[in-house]
């Protein structure tokens, strides 16, 4: 092989690995399109009346209840780990990747993407507790959706926290591959999920 053949080999080597590397993002943008429409297919409650431990246990014995919905933001539940419910099986040292899985996202480093592992040895505490944007940003919004979810879950028409734990776990699994875009998009659902019902939600006192 001559030395302009192997330098035109290695050009269009080059250009097939980028090639398919925007196929390969552009699908997995489309992959997710189902991830968006979990998050966004539910309903827009209005505001109601407080949502407790008592009211969801009356609304579950009754089939009727006063409030709208529960939810309490990823902050607090980062701030006050002290007051996460003994009975939602779920600890500060429950390691993130025991409860979601490790995912690889696209990531784009000085004009190129690369992949990303997340949260592979942070526990769900260390998860809340971060600070930053990027693509890391989802994990606060996914593990207050996912404690939420435990809290308050949704077992009658109206009450509990929007998604199920297996909703929650479904929607960031489905990230798998994803690029910044989709991640932006799912953590803004579940951080909108999270804030909804926080003014009006009792927070756990143990």
């Amino acid at each position: 092989m001559t030395p302009d053949s192997e330098e035109k080999q290695t050009v269009d080597l080059k250009k097939s690995g980028e090639l398919a590397s925007a196929r390969r993002r552009r699908l997995l943008q489309v992959g997710g399109a189902s991830v968006l429409i979990t998050a966004s297919s539910r309903p827009v409650w209005a505001g109601g009346a407080v949502c407790s431990d008592s009211a969801l246990a009356s609304a579950n014995l009754s089939g009727d209840d006063s409030y709208i919905g529960c939810g309490i933001s990823a902050g607090w539940w980062g701030s006050q780990t002290t007051k996460w419910p003994l009975y939602i099986g779920v600890t500060l040292s429950t390691l993130f990747a025991d409860v979601f899985g490790v995912i690889t996202v696209s990531v784009k480093d000085k004009g190129k993407y690369i992949d990303v592992k997340l949260f592979e040895t942070e526990t769900l505490a260390d998860v809340l507790g971060a600070d930053g944007g990027g693509p890391k940003n989802i994990g606060k919004h996914v593990a207050g959706a996912y404690l939420n979810a435990l809290t308050f879950p949704n077992t009658n028409a109206n009450g509990g926290f929007a998604y199920s734990p297996s909703d929650v776990q479904n929607m960031y699994s489905g990230l798998n591959g994803a690029g910044e875009g989709l991640i932006g998009t799912v953590a803004a659902a579940l951080e909108a999920a999270n804030n909804k019902y926080d003014g009006t939600t009792e927070k756990p006192a143990i």
